[in-house]
């Protein structure tokens, strides 16, 4: 079988962000989530709350979404009318979801519409013609549209002419022209950054349900609905922020707590512990298993069945989802392996940005779900196309983040017969005599935006933390910044120095990985690496990039870990980078196991100077940053406290050359820390020593002037000495003072906060790729 080669992806090493002191009265939370918060525009306490707790956040009037008041207006109408009602949704989970909430909604208004959705393979997505004409008959005088319409032009024109009004709720991309409807409620009619702007089809379909409920003195019901809002948000991988994020908070608090049937059953038949579902359980058991019934058969009873209350009709079901889903990965499996196959055999396909493969059997059914996978082993957009011979062809596209493939294909659009979808996923068709034609038109179009292409192979790092030091709690804190997807990824995390011990294939088809991993202290853990069967392992010692959630497994809580990506452990290396017009050598030792014995080869380097702060056990001759002199070689021994201190060295130093050691003192945990300041003080007052300079004392404790002040504080609410007077400079001391308990309590909390803030920067320094760093210096 083959096995594609490991691609290298970019690690990227986040940047600490300063927290506001405001944030942390959140709660007692890791430091981490601070961060997270801050660096995701969450700096504000009560938008912070918003984001974490559904109860805070005050959702959006529906309103705002343009033509919604005109279309409450119309639906009830039709409702006090007694006209029938028609429902046009779509075959995937957000439009089985879009339905199923209208549909619930109308009834609930004593209505009785009829719905239909497209069956794949017979139909496509959108409105067409034929299937549109035998709709009508039924009767229809008001026709609502969920989760497509946007570009069905010529059908709602059709629809007009027969003297049926139509009403479009949408969210793909807004096409040149717009449909002659009588209103047209999408979310890209807002705003950018709007609350609202990120909603998919259910979601749009869940804010029509809600303003015509609560114009009804029915606001309550809506509530019952978010489940089916949030499993469409999710399945469809909308962006969870603003009001997408509420809506599936909800949603997940509701699947929790008070489940329809329908899901309970689904997430039973999953093996999912209910009161714990989540994000992923929505993404990985009950999102699969609906699109397998809308993408290898016929959607439409979906929607009764999501609304049912009937255990024995539900249970039929779930019987038949069941059968569907197992087919589903057994096809995928299929196409995934010829897929693997045509790149082992024309491997030149491989130096092209985007993937283009086709197959004149593969089931149309499946190809998006293989492009996904593909998308997550290469990096790169994908395109699988069935090719039936004679037929037009036709087929799926799935992107990366940062690359909007709908905008490529509309720069292509006169070599396809028909496109349409959303900036990471697609679906297109085309004669099969512009096939060649149209690979070379989009290879040429993703070249000429080459540099969006390289955030499909960029890691984001948000921490080094062994797997060894997570615990329960830790998992536990981490998970308030859930739900995670697109817009909001869960936190990265990096193990250093890895090794395989063993692995096993897992899963139905064994096509997981089950790998135990041991770090340099022979700490053991166990991750699962979901669908790594076919892909390349480590050799030697590795770098790890991972996540991990609280898991139930068995009734045993326990913390899940999740693999990533790999990439080889970093040597000792040299690199050279051009700066002022010169080039700097940068001799990278931070990895180094033996650093003083590497220090000692620059020690008859002419022009050297050793920046060296804080207590060590190792014997270093080095000077503070008030001492640093220009010279062509400068050695970083310690980890500075901050980007201002070290881009102080370089602007001193001028060096020619730089050595990096970056090896933590004692002074960068608190004891340490208080212990030096301590000692510093009382050395000073036995010498009748009364002014201090917080310049001073912090190279003494190779920290900076806020935490020598918060460190100082902290001694006087202990009793050991007493601050007469302060400036931002200095501060006058005295032997002796009253102990303050609670002001104690406080700047103990204060410490932690700053020296979690020193510790996620030295982090960030130990790994963060030389030649960025140097270039936010100069």
């Amino acid at each position: 079988m083959y096995r594609p080669l490991h691609i290298d992806r970019s690690w990227v090493f986040q940047e600490p962000v300063p927290v506001p002191r405001a944030l942390t009265s959140l709660g007692d939370y890791p430091d981490i989530v601070f961060q997270t918060l801050t660096r995701r525009g969450f700096n504000d306490i009560h938008l912070a709350r918003q984001f974490i707790d559904p109860a805070a956040y005050v959702p959006s009037p529906p309103a705002e979404l343009p033509d919604m008041e005109k279309a409450v207006l119309r639906i009830l109408h039709a409702v006090d009318s007694a006209q029938r009602i028609g429902v046009w949704g779509d075959f995937d989970v957000d439009g089985q979801t879009s339905t199923a909430i209208l549909i619930s909604a109308l009834r609930t208004l004593g209505t009785d519409p009829v719905f239909h959705i497209p069956v794949r393979g017979i139909e496509t997505h959108g409105i067409g013609m034929a299937p549109l004409q035998t709709f009508l008959d039924q009767g229809p005088e008001l026709i609502l549209t969920c989760d497509t319409g946007v570009s069905s032009y010529d059908a709602v024109k059709y629809a007009q002419s027969r003297g049926v009004d139509v009403i479009i709720t949408d969210h793909h991309e807004l096409p040149e022209t717009l449909p002659p409807a009588y209103a047209l409620v999408n979310p890209h009619r807002l705003p950018e950054g709007h609350r609202l702007s990120s909603l998919p089809g259910a979601g749009t379909a869940f804010k029509l349900a809600e303003a015509l409920l609560t114009e009804r003195q029915m606001a309550e019901k809506a509530r019952h609905l978010f489940d089916l809002a949030a499993l469409g948000c999710v399945a469809d991988l909308a962006s969870l922020t603003g009001e997408t994020r509420y809506l599936v908070q909800s949603g997940l608090n509701q699947l929790r707590t008070n489940p329809r049937p329908a899901l309970a059953a689904l997430l039973q038949s999953s093996s999912v512990d209910i009161m714990r579902t989540s994000e992923e359980h929505i993404s990985f058991a009950l999102a699969p298993r609906l699109n397998a019934v809308g993408r290898l058969s016929d959607a439409n009873p979906i929607v009764n069945f999501l609304l049912s209350e009937n255990p024995v009709e539900i249970a039929v079901m779930v019987n038949q989802i069941e059968g569907l889903n197992t087919q589903r990965k057994y096809l995928s499996d299929q196409v995934f392996q010829g897929a693997l196959t045509q790149l082992e055999q024309e491997r030149s396909l491989l130096d092209q940005p985007i993937l283009i493969l086709h197959h004149q059997e593969w089931p149309a059914g499946v190809v998006g779900i293989v492009a996904s996978r593909l998308v997550e082993i290469f990096h790169r957009p994908v395109i699988l196309l069935v090719a039936p011979p004679g037929k037009a062809i036709h087929g799926s596209v799935r992107s990366i983040v940062g690359l909007d493939i709908l905008s490529a294909l509309t720069k292509n659009k006169d070599m396809l017969l028909s496109y349409g979808g959303h900036a990471i996923a697609a679906g297109l068709s085309l004669q099969p005599e512009n096939l060649e034609a149209f690979k070379r038109r989009m290879y040429k179009t993703l070249s000429e935006s080459g540099s969006t292409l390289t955030a499909g192979a960029e890691l984001m790092i948000d921490a080094v933390i062994p797997p060894s030091a997570v615990t329960l709690d830790f998992a536990r804190a981490l998970d308030v910044l859930a739900p995670f997807g697109p817009g909001n990824p869960a936190l990265l995390f990096m193990a250093e120095k890895m090794r395989l011990v063993n692995s096993r294939a897992v899963g139905k088809m064994n096509e997981h990985l089950l790998m135990d991993l041991e770090d340099r202290q022979g700490e053991t853990s166990r991750f699962m690496w979901w669908n790594g069967a076919d892909l390349p392992l480590p050799d030697g010692e590795f770098d790890l990039a991972y996540t991990f959630r609280e898991n139930n497994y068995q009734g045993v809580e326990q913390v899940q870990f999740e693999w990533v990506d790999f990439r080889q452990t970093r040597q000792n290396g040299t690199i050279e980078i051009q700066q002022d017009n010169h080039s700097i050598l940068h001799f990278d030792y931070r990895d180094s196991k033996t650093p003083l014995e590497d220090l000692a080869q620059y020690a008859a380097t002419p022009g050297l100077s050793i920046w060296k702060e804080g207590s060590y056990n190792q014997k270093v001759a080095g000077v503070d940053r008030l001492n640093i002199q220009q010279g062509e070689t400068l050695a970083v021994w310690s980890i500075p406290p901050d980007i201002r201190v070290l881009r102080h060295l370089f602007l001193s130093a001028h060096p020619r050359q730089v050595c990096w050691f970056l090896v933590a003192p004692a002074e960068h945990q608190i004891p340490g820390f208080l212990h030096t300041l301590g000692k510093w003080v009382k050395e000073g007052l036995r010498l009748k020593q009364q002014h201090y300079l917080l310049s001073d004392m912090a190279h003494k404790s190779a920290t900076t002037v806020d935490m020598v002040a918060l460190g100082l504080k902290w001694l006087a609410s202990s009793g050991h000495i007493s601050i007469l007077e302060e400036s931002p400079s200095s501060y006058h001391l005295v032997s002796g003072g009253v102990p303050d308990a609670r002001l104690k309590e406080h700047l103990q909390k204060e410490l932690k906060h700053s020296f979690a803030e020193l510790h996620s920067f030295s982090n960030y320094l130990l790994h963060v790729n030389l030649q960025k760093l140097v270039n936010e210096l100069i």
